[in-house]
């Protein structure tokens, strides 16, 4: 059976209309997806745990703002780039684009999971930020909000 997340939701129901918004105002759509990405990380940063309702409704509010980034930047960055490709006569370089964009993001996405399992571990963290001289106590509960970012 399929589940389909409230991130899901909101991406297919947001994908037609951000397409349309990114033909009328272009690069601020890409810009604005930025800005929710960044919104939507920060509230699992700053969510005050141990209450449950606050934690929900921030997780929540989170997937939502999620899904609606996703929405407003499927396409339109690239769309942006080809544009600008394009307007520079160099449409032809569009397949090297896409293909030195998708090992760039292979490797990210390599770095992203290896650093994210290091952040897992609090001990592991404290001794290398000890050993880059910062003297930070830290414990699993606050490395938790680490883990979901």
């Amino acid at each position: 059976m399929w589940k389909i997340t409230t991130e899901c939701r909101t991406t297919v129901g947001c994908e037609v209309p951000s397409g349309a918004l990114a033909d009328i105002v272009g690069r601020r759509v890409v810009v604005t997806a930025g800005a929710l990405m960044v919104v939507e990380i920060a509230l699992l940063c700053f969510v005050p745990l141990g209450h449950p309702d606050w934690v929900f409704t921030t997780f929540l509010l989170n997937r939502i703002l999620s899904g609606l980034a996703e929405a407003l930047a499927s396409g339109a960055d690239e769309a942006l780039a080809y544009d600008t490709l394009k307007a520079h006569h160099r449409a032809t370089d569009w397949p090297q684009v896409l293909a030195t964009l998708m090992r760039r993001n292979s490797l990210a996405f390599v770095a992203a999971l290896t650093f994210g399992a290091f952040v897992y571990d609090a001990e592991a963290l404290q001794r290398l930020l000890g050993v880059l001289g910062w003297d930070v106590a830290l414990d699993p509960q606050t490395t938790l909000r680490f883990r979901f970012t």
